[in-house]
């Protein structure tokens, strides 16, 4: 079995990447269009609400002339709705692109499952894989890759583009801008990949107490449970199993709402403050009435904006850690497919100091064998369960690599 700790964020991040636009790359290509259009959009928003306000300002001291305002006015609202009318378009080419992933990656991750080694059917961690990377398909954690990618992209162009406008009315508010988000993005670090983890180790347990469940709801094991009594056990072993489950989700949820609390303080404290010197600013004729209501409405919109790129960027991170378990069972090797064409059949086959240990296991299945079968002979294998029966079976006809 290939270790998912050999991938790093990065690495699943580039495969993914090649992977989309390897299967529609003129879909994604497109969407990295419409939201790098929709992430400037907010930029010329608050160029138009610091003239919007410094209109009103001087109407209301008779130094403008309320046409220019009008004017403003019209041309703000006609671009909130074209920001509005790109927001909901933009759900068709999503919905579109993504299922078209959907059908063709899971049609790639099917043609994997039947190519790998038979020898790792005998493992139980490839069944642990095999469930993940079932959990994987059906939730659509890769689609959930594209939409969480596409949107903090928008999101980090958002906030780059109105910080650099923010810039252009006074560099200190680009300041502004860094202490409102700062505490945020420190707490958002704390929560890390505590979630993966804890549903990676939860796996074995889950499936374990499915096959209970289909102990005590299978015809054939109903009966047998009955006979010796044993229905009552099974009943306990899946009840100890779900209290573990439920008691460690419990305890991650009381960590993560206080990172939340947390996060949610110093969101608000941050905005406080950026009003704050914002209002020393035009106190002191720093800012003008524009600038000052334009700054306070760009400050709240950074802040949303990072707000958002470190919770999708938490969210990503975590969809790409359990991506790792995709990834890695894509590079399995494949079993090799063919015919050999022997030209001089031989007589026997001979198996010298044949030695065979199944991935993850520490005692060897077969350790040492030697063994010679003439041809036309006829024997039989005996053994106990566990033996190596099966297994030299499968040496013999070439569907288990040897160590020897």
């Amino acid at each position: 079995m290939i270790e998912t700790s050999d991938y790093s964020k990065l690495s699943v991040l580039r495969r993914m990447t090649k992977l989309l636009f390897s299967t529609s790359s003129k879909e994604v290509t497109g969407l990295l269009i419409f939201y790098t259009i929709s992430g400037i959009i907010p930029a010329g928003i608050t160029l138009l609400w610091k003239y919007l306000y410094d209109q009103v300002y001087f109407m209301l001291t008779a130094r403008a002339k309320g046409h220019e305002l009008f004017i403003i006015l019209f041309i703000f609202i006609v671009v909130q709705i074209i920001d509005n009318i790109l927001l909901v378009a933009g759900n068709v080419p999503v919905k579109k692109a993504t299922q078209l992933i959907k059908i063709r990656l899971m049609e790639y991750t099917h043609i994997k499952i039947s190519e790998v080694p038979l020898e790792l059917y005998e493992n139980n961690r490839f069944y642990d894989n095999v469930a993940r990377i079932n959990d994987i398909l059906n939730s659509n954690r890769f689609i959930d890759f594209l939409s969480l990618s596409l949107m903090i992209l928008k999101s980090i162009i958002s906030t780059i583009s109105v910080s650099l406008v923010l810039a252009s009315f006074n560099p200190w508010l680009i300041l502004l801008c860094l202490l409102s988000i700062l505490p945020p993005s420190l707490a958002r670090i704390i929560k890390g990949q505590r979630y993966y983890y804890m549903t990676r180790f939860q796996t074995p347990k889950k499936r374990l107490m499915n096959y209970y469940i289909t102990l005590l709801t299978s015809k054939d094991s109903v009966k047998e449970l009955r006979i010796f009594n044993a229905q009552n056990h099974i009943r306990d072993k899946w009840f100890d199993i779900k209290n573990q489950l439920q008691n460690e989700e419990w305890s991650f949820t009381k960590k993560h709402g206080l990172v939340q609390l947390f996060v949610d303080i110093s969101r608000v404290l941050g905005f406080a403050i950026g009003i704050i010197i914002c209002t020393v600013m035009l106190v002191a004729g720093q800012l003008t009435v524009g600038v000052f209501g334009a700054a306070i409405t760009a400050l709240e919109n950074v802040q949303n904006n990072f707000s958002t790129v470190l919770i999708l960027g938490g969210n990503i991170g975590n969809t790409l850690t359990q991506l790792r378990d995709l990834i890695a069972f894509y590079d399995i090797r494949a079993d090799q497919e063919g015919n050999i064409q022997l030209e001089n059949a031989p007589s026997s086959i001979q198996l010298k100091n044949v030695s065979f240990t199944y991935p993850d296991s520490d005692t060897k299945a077969l350790d040492q064998i030697t063994l010679e079968i003439h041809k036309g002979e006829s024997i039989s294998l005996l053994g106990m369960n566990g033996s190596g029966k099966s297994t030299l079976i499968k040496v013999i006809l070439g569907l288990a690599t040897v160590e020897k």
